[in-house]
């Protein structure tokens, strides 16, 4: 019912490690987990009766079921793949195919929620895409691929020079064919953040800018 305690120093009825442990001291051969999320513990415990013995553990995609749900399969396999030595033979790339559909069929999927959320690897902000640009595991733990998703870099109000001059680039490239190296201090690029700047500072936009939109600035002042 969510009571369980993931932390080894809890006994019984809510240490979920001394409650494995005393099953494998009992001689019970096959332990299986079945954890719901009434106060955000499901995945811990989960974990825990994996680290401490259990061999199986009863779970939902997207942690669906009644009430508060259960323990997510997506975060455990992305866990246990990523973290745990000898879970390499998961194939985790269908979960973001998978969880399109069930938000399209099911059930509405919040923008943030880790693994399949549609902003988990969304960038925005300056320092965020700066580093993400230099060395994507500075803001990710592991690449969007894993799991069959895209890296998103969007352009708004909180977005800096190097994520528009990237940006650019990549409009340049892909649409045009032309394939350039853009200084910081290119007065083309200066034009178009000047323009972006004005739009959330003075017009007080709240969205995006959308590709087709940034397409126009390139197309006009570099072309």
């Amino acid at each position: 019912m969510g009571y369980g305690i993931p932390f080894a120093d809890v006994g019984a009825p809510y240490g979920i490690p001394y409650i494995i442990k005393q099953m494998r001291k009992m001689g019970v051969k096959n332990i299986e987990t079945h954890m719901h999320d009434d106060f955000g513990l499901g995945i811990a415990n989960s974990i825990a009766g994996f680290w401490y013995g259990a061999n199986w553990s009863n779970l939902t995609f997207l942690g669906i079921g009644e009430r508060a749900g259960n323990a997510e399969l997506e975060k455990i396999l992305v866990f246990l793949k990523e973290r745990v030595e000898g879970f390499e033979k998961y194939n985790l790339e269908p979960i973001h195919e998978l969880a399109t559909y069930f938000s399209r069929e099911l059930i509405s999927i919040p923008p943030n929620k880790a693994v399949v959320g549609s902003n988990v690897f969304a960038h925005e902000s300056g320092i965020h895409t700066a580093g993400v640009l230099k060395n994507p595991f500075t803001y990710e733990p592991y690449p969007p691929e894993k799991v069959g998703a895209k890296r998103k870099l969007l352009i708004g109000s909180s977005s800096g020079t190097e994520i528009i001059r990237h940006r650019v680039e990549e409009v340049l490239k892909e649409d045009f064919g032309i394939d350039v190296k853009i200084e910081k201090d290119d007065e083309r690029l200066k034009k178009i953040i000047e323009i972006i700047q004005k739009l959330y500072d003075e017009e007080k936009r709240k969205s995006c800018i959308s590709y087709s939109e940034l397409k126009g600035y390139v197309k006009k002042y570099f072309l």
